[in-house]
């Protein structure tokens, strides 16, 4: 690989940063927006759970929070195709959309809210490969009786093939719920929002690095970040 090459690829690399954190944005925007303008439903959420709006929960001693985009008011949709948020605040999230299997053990497409939530991602999707979980940021989480199962959405939606539903049996790429979190606690999947700072490293490391290696070092600052209007 050349330096123009390996210059594209990291422009690539921080492309994809930045799309995700205008997404994660327009996220929250969207629950901004929500909170001014609640709906009835909101408001008895809000009674029955002492308006607590995000829900966390320790895996292997990471915070994961967890937010609910879904509404059932027959004039909103849910935002950007999912119905909850996973997120390691300032470091990463996944948005998840839940369908159950019916009693035959069939699966309906919700074809135009599963197309959303893969327009979310920033990956290039279809079609999907393994390196892509470490950036992957839409998934799909089918329910059959008590269990969950999770995938990234492309592959949800690749294996409906365009049919209106399919047999559960066809999510055979699915991963368990503790699978999922663990390596979501692990930073193995999901949406990064910031790489890895490089003021982790002293300066010295840097130069040290770039006087021992052959590669070539490259360090991107981002100078300011798009922030939703409140």
């Amino acid at each position: 690989m050349d330096s123009h090459e390996i210059i594209s690829h990291v422009m690539r690399e921080v492309n994809g940063i930045i799309d995700r954190q205008r997404t994660i944005d327009k996220v929250k925007g969207a629950l901004d927006d929500r909170a001014r303008n609640p709906h009835e439903e909101d408001f008895i959420y809000g009674e029955g759970t002492n308006n607590q709006k995000v829900f966390r929960e320790e895996i292997d001693g990471v915070i994961i929070e967890k937010t609910i985009l879904h509404r059932r008011g027959a004039r909103d949709t849910d935002i950007s195709g999912a119905d909850l948020l996973f997120e390691i605040v300032g470091e990463k999230y996944v948005l998840v959309q839940y369908k159950r299997a019916d009693s035959s053990g069939k699966v309906k497409n919700d074809e135009s809210q599963l197309d959303e939530l893969v327009g979310s991602c920033s990956n290039d999707c279809p079609e999907f490969q393994p390196y892509m979980l470490g950036t992957c940021g839409s998934w799909y989480a089918l329910i059959e009786g008590t269990d969950v199962s999770y995938m990234p959405a492309c592959v949800a939606s690749g294996s409906f093939a365009g049919r209106g539903s399919c047999k559960a049996t066809n999510f055979d790429r699915a991963i368990s719920r503790e699978a999922f979190l663990s390596a979501f606690a692990k930073c193995y999947i999901g949406a990064r929002t910031e790489e890895w700072p490089y003021s982790s490293y002293s300066p010295s490391a840097l130069m040290l690095f770039a006087h021992e290696s052959n590669d070539p070092l490259i360090v991107v600052r981002q100078m300011g970040r798009f922030r939703r209007a409140v």
